[in-house]
């Protein structure tokens, strides 16, 4: 049986590997690792529950953390860093199989969204998992 753990380290290895530093100021992170009141954009990657089935389909949810502008006395959403931290990389995980791990990645959705409380938005890509349970 495939973990949670172990999916989320297979898409943050492939998110750390690609040239996301160049779009973001901050880092990328499992869940629960961002350090507290973060004040760089990062990218966090997390999981919903792995059933104990034949074909374990899964979630894992690539969040990019991106701080408000602020302009003219006002806050602003990033949405440049969010479009191009996107943008970069929903490509990666567009029917991705990974042979050695026998699973399959690809997009389900992603959306945009401001985090309460604080002055950022994330956007969240949503993957969708499929793996064959030896």
């Amino acid at each position: 049986m495939i973990t949670s753990v172990e999916l989320m380290s297979m898409v943050y290895k492939i998110v750390r590997n690609s040239t996301i530093k160049t779009v973001i100021n901050g880092d990328v992170y499992l869940a629960g690792t961002r350090p507290l009141n973060s004040t760089k954009n990062d990218i966090v990657i997390a999981s919903l529950a792995v059933p104990n089935d034949t074909l374990q389909s899964s979630v894992i949810l690539v969040q990019i953390f991106a701080k408000d502008l602020f302009l003219n006395n006002n806050y602003l959403p990033d949405y440049t860093t969010l479009k191009n931290a996107t943008k970069l990389l929903t490509p990666l995980f567009k029917d991705l199989y990974l042979n050695n791990e026998k699973t399959y990645i690809d997009i389900e959705y992603q959306r945009d969204y401001k985090v309460e409380g604080v002055q950022e938005w994330v956007s969240v890509i949503r993957l969708k998992t499929r793996t064959i349970n030896n």
